[in-house]
């Protein structure tokens, strides 16, 4: 057991069986509230407690054993609430919208959580939510919207269907990760509002086959991972927009063609498009490119002309069998790495490298 006492203001109490809490503690005072790891069914809204926690700040309930959170009437000012592994909680109730001071709500691997009430719009001040692991999670609240201060969103490996159609309304969103939602088919037409969103990962999500009509509004982005998807036929020809975008990760997708607008990303270092199947070609791209990977990209015929990009460090193109031919590559490459491109036969001036 760990129990302390920090000038009345912080309660500890981990790995320890406790079902009700002491009745002589001063709530008046008390700013951190840990009863991490608890066995036993907490129930912190027992009969023998009659006032509020007028400034507790964080209540941290990681791994304890309880169906519902506790009353939410009794810390009016909670700023942080850590639900992580509370395998049996199977509701959030509809009081929680009262926190209006909530900062950051996690919910990660509550296996048994199903729904989130309509009052989590009303937490105006959320900036992170993660419901990450939340696999019977099917879907957000249509308030969602409201939620204009949220940063951080993580929805890995959920049950999520759809998203809210007003969901670009989180006009502050910086970071989504959305990785693994099977069930996810397809984005809003208002995501491409996202204009302050700067990390996009929608990898794995092997029903999501194409991007809204509206995803070059995203300006912001920097960081967009959409592996292993089932993204179809052209990408959209507007990418350019995506000014910001310094990672590109498209791998894994049934795509036939990436746009020729890629070339004016031009702070773009890094893409990844190993094993796109039906990739034929790769357009020209842009001088800022640092790291090119194309593993496995087994209809691919053709490069575009790399002689120019002297920021270029690394270019793959492992296991590319109908790649015909490598012009001349820039004298700065280090490492080439094209084994069992068995049907090469323009080779380029390898003495520079190295690392072949």
């Amino acid at each position: 057991m760990h129990l302390s006492m920090e000038a009345s203001k912080h309660f500890h109490q981990n790995w320890c069986p406790l079902q009700y809490l002491p009745g002589d503690l001063s709530y008046e005072k008390l700013v951190v509230l840990d009863l991490s790891n608890n066995d036993y069914v907490l129930e912190i809204s027992s009969s023998n407690i009659k006032q509020l926690f007028p400034k507790l700040n964080v209540l941290n309930l990681r791994c304890c054993t309880l169906w519902r959170i506790p009353n939410c009437f009794l810390y009016p000012n909670l700023e942080k609430l850590n639900l992580i592994s509370c395998c049996k909680l199977v509701e959030i109730p509809d009081p929680i919208g009262l926190l209006g001071n909530l900062v950051y709500l996690n919910l990660e691997n509550c296996y048994n959580l199903k729904e989130l009430p309509n009052s989590l719009g009303s937490l105006v001040n959320l900036r992170e939510l993660n419901v990450n692991g939340c696999k019977e999670l099917s879907r957000f609240p249509a308030s969602m919207g409201r939620m204009r201060s949220l940063l951080c969103l993580r929805m890995q490996e959920t049950a999520i269907a759809a998203l809210p159609n007003d969901f670009g309304c989180l006009s502050n969103l910086e970071d989504l990760y959305m990785w693994n939602c099977k069930q996810l088919e397809e984005l809003p037409e208002s995501f491409g509002s996202l204009t302050c969103l700067r990390i996009l990962n929608i990898g794995n999500n092997i029903n999501l086959t194409r991007l809204p009509s509206t995803f070059s509004g995203l300006c912001s982005l920097e960081i967009f991972n959409a592996s292993d998807c089932n993204l179809q036929g052209m990408i959209p020809d507007d990418f350019e927009k995506l000014s910001s975008l310094t990672t590109l990760v498209l791998s894994g997708n049934s795509i036939q063609g990436l746009p020729r607008s890629m070339r004016g990303l031009s702070n773009l270092e890094t893409l990844y498009i190993n094993s796109c199947k039906q990739l034929v070609a790769i357009p020209d791209l842009p001088t800022s490119l640092k790291y090119l990977s194309a593993s496995g990209c087994e209809s691919l015929q053709t490069l575009p002309k790399l002689s120019n990009h002297s920021k270029l460090d690394y270019l793959n193109v492992v296991d590319c069998g109908e790649l015909s031919g490598i012009q001349d590559l820039p004298t700065t490459l280090k490492i080439l790495d094209a084994s069992n491109c068995i049907s090469l036969q323009i080779i380029p001036n390898f003495s520079h490298l190295f690392q072949l």
